[in-house]
């Protein structure tokens, strides 16, 4: 279990950041490639009670409706790292890109724990070029990259080149409606309505800044890049600089939520634990993914540190870690006076005990098909699937397994979180089970008898607290029949003993009631995200 505080004031889904290196000078050769593959920092940390907590740094922030962006970064209390403007592919890593990557992580970190063994080429077969920007919508798929290269995957899986005309560096892709957007090297801007040929943009008052990266809502579109360069659009075709109040490099932007959010350099991260241990694991972790902005910092394991108080925050990102907190009130109460007044937000992620089953669970097997046919050997659950779903396992065979009755079969599965008779006729069956959860299925067996749900057809009846206990109840079944245990292993849970599981249950009996306390500590509600299939996501405000 784990929680992080990041520096920016992110809202929505956040693009990965580029961390292809080149120079500041923007030398006409290509730049260095990186050795392997280019991904997204990961930080898998596992370690309950972790937190990490980000500065103030160079981010903006700005409402759709708002052609220029306002500044939530400025000046900081806290030490931030002295970079070279020559930045090697380690330094291109520090800053707020780190910040960008970390919020990636939390983004996504079920896609990143539960992750596929295989890969396999696409067509055609490697081009030889960086890809630095990649946008999937839909059944369309671009990837950017440099030497003007641009690639178009459509119904058919095959990667088509695009008729771009440049041969920049392209550094971000977005789609402003049915209008794809592609960004790069010396302010250069392209758009297409069919995704085959793309025509430059024009660019007031044009500029030498490289554009890092470009998002998009259906009114209207942002690009930024280095020296703090913002550049707006209503049509994609037309872009007119905007005030960004901030000659930071800015490295990303992201819409969501009515507003535009972008990140830059120069920030620091604080990652705050009351394990010694855990910060030796997390600084090993940051020395070998040349992370060069991560500062650990312990903390006592009772009430609000100290050290909350010495900094403010543009964002805090607790993850994993609420139902730990003794006294929740009382502790973000104290933490109210830490965030950036007026733009500063509280991000509170918390692992859900009943969620539906997801791909990502199967194909972290090596292979969704095989996950489905195992279903073969357990009629106790082929009977409960649909007609569909049991025609399509019927036919299935390995190496010819189509994602379309994977999904038909997980859609049963879920179904099957609520139904009430799967424990009865486990029970009467004496079907076998794992030990290691037995008195955990215990506790939810007594509370569904306290509830009187197990003598139920249907759950339809039944009370929220019965409906989280059955779901939770169900998974437990349905993945010791499929021994899939990856969402347990992907979130720890395999590793807690009774006595730390004790306090997450209070999930079941309450749900997540965590609103309520926080508005109490001073909190009011921005949004509840809907980004992670595991967990529930709320955004919060300080009410001054």
């Amino acid at each position: 279990m784990s929680g992080i505080e990041v520096s920016s004031n992110p809202i929505g889904q956040l693009p990965a950041p580029r961390f292809a290196p080149r120079d500041t000078n923007k030398q006409a050769n290509c730049p260095p490639k990186p050795s392997g593959l280019s991904s997204v920092p990961v930080m898998l940390w596992q370690t309950i009670g972790f937190e990490v907590c980000v500065a103030t740094g160079a981010t903006v922030t700005g409402r759709e409706e708002i052609g220029g962006l306002r500044s939530a970064g400025g000046a900081s209390s806290c030490p931030t790292l002295g970079l070279h403007r020559r930045r090697s592919r380690s330094a291109r890593l520090g800053g707020l890109a780190l910040a960008l990557g970390v919020m990636c992580f939390s983004l996504s970190v079920t896609a990143v724990q539960v992750r596929p063994e295989r890969w396999r080429w696409s067509n055609p077969l490697p081009h030889g070029n960086n890809v630095f920007d990649m946008l999937v919508a839909g059944d369309i798929a671009v990837q950017v990259g440099d030497g003007g290269t641009v690639y178009v995957q459509g119904l058919d899986e095959r990667w088509a080149p695009a008729v771009t005309g440049v041969t920049n560096y392209l550094r971000g892709v977005a789609l402003m409606g049915d209008r794809f957007l592609v960004v790069g090297e010396n302010g250069c801007i392209l758009w297409s309505d069919d995704g085959s040929v793309f025509q430059p943009a024009q660019v007031s008052p044009a500029t030498a800044n490289w554009f890092e990266g470009v998002a998009a809502s259906a009114q209207r579109a942002v690009a930024v890049g280095d020296n703090g360069a913002v550049y707006t659009s209503t049509n994609g075709t037309n872009w007119a600089q905007s005030a960004s109040g901030t000659t930071e490099w800015l490295r990303g932007v992201a819409f969501g939520g009515g507003s535009f959010v972008a990140v830059g350099e120069n920030g620091t991260v604080f990652a705050t634990d009351i394990d010694p241990q855990a910060l030796a694991s997390l600084s090993e972790q940051a020395h070998r993914l040349e992370l060069k902005n991560i500062v650990p910092v312990q903390v006592r394991a009772e009430g609000l540190d100290g050290f909350y108080r010495q900094h403010t925050f543009d964002t805090i990102l607790v993850l994993d870690v609420i139902p730990l907190i003794r006294e929740l009130e009382v502790f973000f109460g104290q933490l109210r006076s830490s965030l950036k007044e007026g733009t500063g937000r509280l991000w509170v992620i918390d692992l859900r005990l009943d969620p539906d089953f997801t791909m990502l669970e199967f194909e972290a097997l090596g292979d969704t098909g095989n996950g489905t046919l195992r279903l073969r050997s357990q009629p106790i659950i082929v009977q409960r699937l649909s007609e569909g779903s049991r025609q399509a396992i019927s036919s299935l065979t390995a190496g010819n397994i189509p994602e379309s009755p994977q999904k038909l079969v997980i859609d049963d599965l879920n179904r099957l979180l609520e139904d009430p008779t799967l424990w009865p006729e486990i029970r009467a069956r004496s079907l076998p089970l794992n030990h290691r959860e037995g008195r955990l299925r215990k506790y939810l067996l007594h509370t569904l008898d306290r509830e009187g749900v197990l003598g139920k057809e249907t759950a339809t009846t039944l009370s929220p607290k019965a409906r989280r206990a059955l779901r939770f109840l169900n998974r437990l079944i349905i993945q010791d029949l499929l021994n899939n245990y990856q969402w347990e292993k992907a979130f720890g849970l395999d590793k807690l003993t009774w006595p730390q599981m004790i306090p997450l249950l209070r999930q079941i009996e309450v749900g997540h009631d965590y609103p309520v306390g926080f508005s109490k500590a001073g909190y009011e509600l921005v949004q509840e995200h809907a980004a992670l299939p595991y967990h529930r996501f709320w955004e919060y405000k300080v009410v001054r």
